[in-house]
């Protein structure tokens, strides 16, 4: 079983990739480790488009391009770390075929945009801001969230909101939402359908709390003859990153160890917490899409088991840390801890009438135990002479949870 790390550390990923070179360059960055290397496999993804691709077999394909929500309180370094993650899109030559990028605006906006680059990023620092609540914007969610299905034709019948003549026909749409929030936006200001309606799962959320050093004034610590290597790095490394982008073409394909662990871990998985549910849906796609970048880093166009564990340790670790999120904020994940919290101090277990009983006051028994079957599914609970016990994440798949 791959356990999710505690820390997300440069010492997970493979020596050949250029996400070491990144690091290096930003060693004083206040950013979490997350966030700078989520920002830059977002970056590549966007650079690659859909040149490259990894085929299920069931006419499915996933692309390379990730769409990110860095979420943390204010003064982390979310924004820093996208801007670090956008210059090496920005240094690409004109000869590439680069993103566009544009803040998200308006549906019509956006469709104006992809008829003359089909390609586009649409960068957001402050996601609140671009997917707020205005009567003008309400059918931005909606549009983004089929666009980052990647069909291979977007059709809409015209009129008036999406100009004149026949309507518009666009090619291999390809859309990368790049953004950042604070954890309260998620559910106090984002609309209800973004969940619901899939938007959010779309999104891999990296939750962090902390910076990761304090570096107060960089230029000081690196002095005049280290701010001149520092650009001789990044100079060093945007060509890099340009060689590996435009190797990446064609069909991706898992070597024969990395497809059985894959097919392993897939038929395995379960979220670490129901209120984690609508994300875990997208779990295999992200872990591709996860494994393609990383890949591509190391300037391979196989999935070797080394980098498929590395793109499943990333996921893992952001699931682990989106639950402190998704639990502290919505109603749902807040009776999940009460409940698990409830059989965590009751060690010799408890009966379903007794879990009823101390949840009476909020909520129905149907309700409680509808609760406990999602518990029992995710691994979080087993029962054992009809009582019920908290089973630590860690432990998860020691014992099948049996609840009828």
């Amino acid at each position: 079983m791959i356990i999710p790390p505690d820390v997300l550390s440069p010492d997970l990923f493979p020596e050949s990739s250029f996400i070491h070179d990144f690091l290096e360059i930003w060693k004083h960055s206040e950013s979490p480790f997350s966030f700078d290397i989520f920002a830059l496999l977002a970056a590549t993804g966007a650079a690659v488009g859909r040149k490259a691709w990894f085929d299920w077999g069931d006419t499915r394909k996933t692309y390379p391009p990730l769409s990110l929500m860095l979420n943390a309180p204010s003064g982390v370094g979310k924004t820093s770390s996208l801007n670090r993650g956008r210059e090496p899109l920005d240094a690409l030559p004109a000869s590439i075929s680069k993103p566009l990028i544009a803040s998200p605006g308006t549906k019509e906006k956006i469709l104006k945009y992809l008829q003359l680059k089909s390609n586009m990023v649409l960068f957001a620092p402050e996601l609140a801001a671009a997917f707020s609540l205005e009567d003008y914007k309400k059918s931005l969610v909606p549009l983004v969230t089929e666009l980052l299905d990647f069909a291979p034709v977007y059709h809409s019948l015209g009129g008036k909101i999406d100009g004149e003549g026949d309507g518009i026909k666009i090619i291999n749409p390809t859309i990368s939402v790049i953004g950042a929030s604070t954890p309260q936006w998620l559910y106090e200001c984002l609309p209800q359908s973004a969940m619901t309606g899939g938007f959010l799962p779309r999104l891999l959320i990296v939750y962090e709390d902390l910076k990761r050093q304090c570096v107060p004034l960089p230029k000081k610590l690196l002095g005049s003859q280290g701010l001149r290597e520092l650009e001789e790095k990044k100079n060093s490394f945007f060509e890099r990153f340009e060689k590996c982008v435009e190797g990446a073409k064609g069909e991706m394909d898992f070597t024969d160890e990395a497809a059985g662990l894959f097919i392993q871990w897939a038929e395995s998985y379960r979220p670490i917490s129901p209120s984690l549910g609508p994300f875990a849906e997208r779990a295999r796609e992200f872990v591709v899409r996860l494994g393609m970048l990383i890949a591509i880093t190391c300037g391979e166009v196989l999935i070797s088991r080394e980098v498929l564990e590395c793109a499943i340790k990333c996921y893992l670790y952001t699931q682990r840390r989106l639950e402190e999120v998704v639990v502290k904020l919505s109603a749902l994940g807040r009776q999940h801890k009460e409940i698990l919290d409830l059989l965590k101090k009751n060690q010799e277990g408890l009966t379903r009438v007794q879990i009823r009983n101390h949840m009476i006051r909020t909520l129905p028994a149907q309700k409680t135990d509808e609760i406990l079957l999602s518990l029992a599914a995710c691994e979080r609970i087993v029962e054992r002479n009809k009582k019920l016990f908290f089973v630590p994440p860690d432990e998860a798949k020691v014992e099948t949870p049996i609840l009828k």
